[in-house]
């Protein structure tokens, strides 16, 4: 019974590690054109779903995917996105949960083909973020200031705090 606990244990430890995702060949993307940007949409997509749908924690990969989001935000012509300050400087000093805030702009912005006000889009991603942050599972952490958002969030006042 043991030698089968112990070779459980260890199956789904190398499972867990097959599956892991790692994203350090995002350093070596280069977006230097709109077609760069165009064609690297599904890799937005697919990195954003993976930071929203995990953990809150330190992980080199989120710092990958932080970097990645950053430059195709702020490179892609397809839509011009402006973060509410506020709001980023009630995260920024949490790069992991800043990284999250980035996939939500990014996600709503693909999920809504570009077709979408600025302040809609902010009011979106930060409900997005919010429901990923009060998710108990993904570990965030909400600050005092944090916590007026989500309260906002909850009492659908949102809208009015965003820029």
């Amino acid at each position: 019974m043991k030698k089968l606990l112990i070779g459980f244990v260890a199956l789904v430890f190398t499972a867990n590690f097959c599956v892991a995702q790692d994203y350090k060949s995002l350093k070596s993307v280069v977006l230097s054109s709109q077609e760069d940007c165009t064609q690297a949409e599904q890799k937005v997509l697919e990195v954003a779903n993976f930071l929203l749908t995990s953990p809150c924690k330190k992980d080199v990969n989120t710092l990958y995917i932080n970097d990645f989001l950053i430059d195709w935000l702020d490179k892609t012509d397809k839509y011009k996105f402006a973060v509410d300050a506020k709001f980023l400087k009630t995260i920024q000093q949490d790069v992991y949960l800043t990284a999250r805030y980035y996939a939500a702009l990014a996600k709503t912005a693909l999920d809504a083909g570009f077709e979408i006000s600025p302040k809609d889009l902010q009011v979106q991603a930060v409900s997005e973020f919010l429901r990923y942050s009060t998710t108990k599972s993904n570990r965030a952490v909400i600050t005092p200031k944090l916590q007026k958002y989500v309260d906002a969030y909850k009492n659908n006042t949102l809208a009015a705090m965003i820029k």
